[in-house]
């Protein structure tokens, strides 16, 4: 899981981290399939590794799973995984809680 990709700062940031994820992956499936326990199924994601793929190509991988691609979020948009227009969904809610030490809500 590309769990890192959330640390980056652009998109170029995290396409690198989804060809790692891409490569690391596929890699160990060969090598599974290599000594005769093949991986059918061959999946990665998240939404910042999802929404920028590496530009040559998921080969080797069958599936993803990211996270809230479908809807995306403000934290998204600022890591560069999409821009603030693409986000569809606003919720409003109280703030439950404030962790000025963390700079988190």
């Amino acid at each position: 899981h590309g769990g890192h990709s959330y640390d980056c700062k652009s998109s170029d940031a995290i396409e690198l981290v989804s060809r790692a994820e891409r490569d690391a992956v596929v890699s160990f499936a060969s090598q599974l399939a290599a000594q005769g326990t093949p991986a059918p199924v061959v999946a990665i994601g998240s939404t910042p590794t999802c929404s920028v793929p590496p530009s040559d190509g998921l080969g080797g991988v069958t599936e993803m799973h990211p996270g809230n691609y479908l809807v995306y979020d403000v934290m998204q948009a600022g890591i560069g995984s999409c821009r603030v227009q693409d986000v569809a969904l606003r919720v409003l809610t109280r703030v439950a809680g404030h962790y000025e030490s963390r700079n988190t809500l």
